[in-house]
């Protein structure tokens, strides 16, 4: 059902699967990936915000959904950087390059935000992954 509400351009079906926190994990996952061909660029902010909510189930998802976004020309803002980074060191299981392919229009924001941490903090090995990739 959520295949064929993508394919026939229901986004409101994807997004109320989506965002109903008692929904089934997997279903709440597919649904987001599939806004990827249907979401736009001022979609960005709430699909990073739905992932906020659970990070280790809709961080990739939501990644997968942005890497559609980009691929057809709708790019994440500047303001998008910071809770995209937070994403990316919450779930350490996103490849680092497809952050960097998605983040690539903000890559100064991007470098400034990763390089904003102290060389203490722990995060650093994660950090230094993205800002190679």
């Amino acid at each position: 059902a959520l295949v064929a509400a993508a394919r026939h351009g229901h986004p409101t079906v994807l997004w109320n699967t989506a965002e109903d926190p008692a929904g089934t994990p997997a279903l709440r996952g597919q649904a987001v990936e599939l806004l990827g061909d249907r979401a736009e660029r001022t979609d960005v902010g709430r699909l990073v915000a739905l992932a906020a909510t659970d990070p280790l189930l809709l961080a990739g998802p939501v990644l997968t959904c942005l890497r559609g976004l980009h691929r057809r020309g709708h790019f994440p803002a500047e303001p998008d950087v910071g809770p995209l980074l937070a994403l990316a060191l919450a779930d350490h299981t996103l490849p680092a390059e497809d952050v960097a392919t998605v983040l690539y229009t903000c890559r100064r924001p991007l470098f400034d935000a990763l390089t904003d941490a102290p060389s203490t903090a722990p995060d650093w090995p994660r950090r230094l992954e993205l800002l190679i990739a």
